[in-house]
């Protein structure tokens, strides 16, 4: 329960004013039946996990990774980060830093050469981060309702 709170919390603060309207109610009603431990219990089958954030407040912060699912990449070498999210009241606090760097190590451990990740067009502040973590676009880009483009990162 505390994973989808943070989940809908989280993406309702980032995507308001960033989607259409039909959109956004459709992702928010979708998080909302968005079964945590079903999620959690795939991503460990596939070879991947989701790391946590816990404060006295309770769950601040989330990074769901794992092999990848784009069909232009192989998973046995490419990682992904799923989701990445951190309590609108816990973000620049080095949480979501932390959660990813966390998650690339051990995407590393587990032998891939690179991690990728999508990240919404239009998300400035989001893009902003990642490229200043060392990501880079690397020209894929998808729409399903929205526009985005996707991250690589190569690890050592």
């Amino acid at each position: 329960m505390a994973l989808r709170a943070l989940h809908i919390a989280t993406w309702m603060a980032t995507y308001r004013d960033r989607v259409p309207e039909a959109f956004y109610e459709q992702r928010v009603a979708a998080h909302r039946a968005r079964d945590w431990d079903a999620v959690i219990r795939r991503q460990t089958a596939l070879g991947g996990g989701v790391l946590v954030v816990r404060c006295d407040d309770g769950v601040v912060g989330l990074c769901q990774h794992g092999p990848t699912e784009d069909d232009d990449d192989d998973p046995r070498r490419v990682g992904h980060i799923h989701r990445l999210y951190v309590s609108p009241l816990r973000q620049r606090a080095g949480i979501g830093r932390s959660l990813l760097a966390a998650s690339t190590r051990q995407l590393c451990e587990d032998g891939m050469s690179a991690v990728t990740l999508w990240a919404l067009e239009t998300d400035e502040r989001a893009r902003s981060f990642y490229e200043r973590l060392g990501w880079q676009p690397d020209g894929a880009r998808r729409f399903d309702g929205v526009a985005d483009v996707r991250y690589r990162r190569l690890l050592a």
